[in-house]
C-alpha cells in the first residue's frame, strides 16, 4: 500500500495530541492541516496561520515570528483548538531548492500529556480525558498568567463557571455513562461557543466548566453567557427529570473585571473566581438555565 499525502493526512487526523503542517509560501501563510484532537470531524484546514495562532500582549507579533519562521528557526506558539490553547514546537521540514519553506507543529509534551513547570516542578495536566477539555489544572496556571498580563496591561477579563443543572437527577434517571456522555457533549457545546483568540474552557469536574475570556466589555461577557446556555440548550438533549426544561440546561456565573486596581483590597484570581461562584449561585436560587453577571472594577 502507498503511503499517499491523502492516508499521511487521515492517520494524523485521529492522534490525539496536536500536530499541525504550515506553509509558508503562500500569503498569507496557510495552514494545511491541524488536528482535531483525536477527532477526524473537528480537522482543520487550510486556513490562514493567523486565525489559529494565540497572541497575547507583550507577543512579538505575526511578522516577527513568520520572519523566524522563514529563516528555519525553531519556534514554540500557541493555537486555539476548538477553545482550548496547545503550546506547539514548529519545526521546519527538509526543503529542495526551489520548495517553499514548510513547517511542522508538534506539542513538546506529548508523551505525558501534561506539561512542566518552568521551575522544573510538578508536570501539570493539560486535558481533562472525561470531557476532552482542557484540565483544569492547566486552566489555573494560563488564568493566572493572563489575570497578571491583565492587570499589568489593564485589560478587562472575564472568568465563567459553569454548572449541568439536575446532572445527579439525570444520572439516576439513565446511568453514569450517559452521565458522561452528557458531560462531554454539554463540553463541545461550550469550547465551540468560545472560538475567540485566547479564550478557554475547562471541565473542572462531575457537571462544571471552567471559562475565561479576555478583552470583553462587562455587557459583553453577560451576552457571550446567554448565548452559551442557549448554545446547550439548543442541543435538545432529553432530561425526564429536569425542574428546569425538558432537555439539558446550564446555569452560568460570570466574573468581569476592566484591569484595573479595586480600592477595596488587591484582587486576585482566586477572588475572582470566587465571585463567578457566586454569581452562579445567584443563577441557581433566579430558577437556573441562566447566566448571572458580577463586576468588580476601580
Amino acid at each position: 500500500m502507498d503511503l499517499t499525502p491523502e492516508l499521511v493526512l487521515a492517520l494524523l487526523a485521529h492522534l490525539p495530541e496536536g500536530v499541525l503542517l504550515l506553509d509558508l509560501g503562500t500569503e498569507p501563510p496557510t495552514v494545511l492541516h491541524a488536528n482535531g484532537d483525536g477527532d477526524a470531524g473537528g480537522v482543520v484546514g487550510p486556513m490562514p496561520f493567523g486565525e489559529l495562532l494565540v497572541q497575547r500582549p507583550g507577543d512579538p507579533g505575526l511578522p516577527a515570528l513568520l520572519e523566524r519562521l522563514r529563516a528555519g528557526d525553531k519556534v514554540l506558539v500557541e493555537i486555539d483548538r476548538g477553545g482550548r490553547r496547545t503550546p506547539l514546537e514548529l519545526l521546519p521540514l527538509p526543503q529542495r531548492p526551489g520548495e517553499s519553506r514548510r513547517y511542522i507543529g508538534l506539542e513538546p509534551a506529548a508523551a505525558g500529556r501534561g506539561v512542566a513547570t518552568p521551575a522544573a516542578g510538578p508536570t501539570i495536566l493539560r486535558d481533562d480525558r472525561l470531557s476532552g477539555l482542557a484540565h483544569r489544572d492547566w486552566f489555573w496556571e494560563l488564568y493566572r498568567r493572563d489575570f497578571a498580563i491583565a492587570g499589568r496591561e489593564h485589560r478587562s477579563l472575564s472568568v465563567l463557571v459553569a454548572d449541568i443543572d439536575g446532572l445527579d437527577l439525570y444520572n439516576s434517571t439513565f446511568d453514569r455513562a450517559a452521565g458522561d456522555s452528557l458531560i462531554r457533549l454539554v463540553g463541545r457545546a461550550l469550547a465551540a461557543g468560545l472560538r475567540r483568540s485566547g479564550d478557554l474552557v475547562a471541565h473542572e469536574g462531575a457537571g462544571r466548566y471552567l471559562a475565561l475570556t479576555l478583552g470583553q466589555t462587562a455587557e459583553q461577557s453577560r451576552r457571550h453567557a446567554s448565548d452559551l446556555a442557549g448554545r446547550v440548550r439548543e442541543l435538545y438533549l432529553h432530561h425526564p427529570r429536569s425542574r428546569v426544561a425538558r432537555f439539558a440546561t446550564v446555569s452560568i456565573g460570570v466574573a468581569h473585571w476592566d484591569g484595573q486596581p479595586v480600592p477595596a483590597a488587591p484582587l486576585t484570581p482566586e477572588a475572582l473566581y470566587a465571585s463567578a461562584l457566586t454569581a452562579l449561585a445567584e443563577s441557581r436560587r433566579s430558577g437556573r438555565n441562566r447566566a448571572t453577571l458580577t463586576t468588580l472594577s476601580a
